[in-house]
């Protein structure tokens, strides 16, 4: 049986201030791709054809990016990032695609995507 995939767009104008500040211990770090490292951890085949693309000069606007939040080495959430693209006419110049955000269950219910999603605001 095949599964439909689900897309959502929301628009937030009058959101909320919301800190950037994470629990003690935890600590952002901004992947994005380079020839050395195409491939961001944690994520499937699929992103690394956009890193791939992004890359190439296929599609250099694409804007690809994964915000990881570490204690220490360890990942325990993680949200990629796209700029406007083809596929999301509807996306202004200074929107911002979410896509594969992931917390660790242990880490839920803390404030950590809220402060993600304001750091990369």
């Amino acid at each position: 049986m095949r599964t439909k995939r689900r897309f959502s767009a929301y628009s937030c104008l009058d959101a909320p201030e919301v800190s950037p500040r994470l629990p003690d211990g935890l600590s952002f770090q901004v992947w994005t791709p380079t020839m050395r490292h195409p491939f961001p951890s944690t994520l499937g085949w699929m992103h690394g054809v956009a890193a791939l693309c992004q890359l190439s000069g296929i599609m250099p606007h694409l804007g690809y990016s994964v915000v990881y939040v570490r204690q220490g080495t360890r990942i325990i959430h993680r949200s990629c990032t796209f700029s406007r693209c083809r596929r999301w006419m509807f996306m202004g110049e200074s929107d911002v695609q979410l896509s594969s955000t992931w917390t660790d269950p242990e880490f839920r219910n803390q404030g950590i995507g809220s402060a993600t999603l304001a750091f990369i605001m």
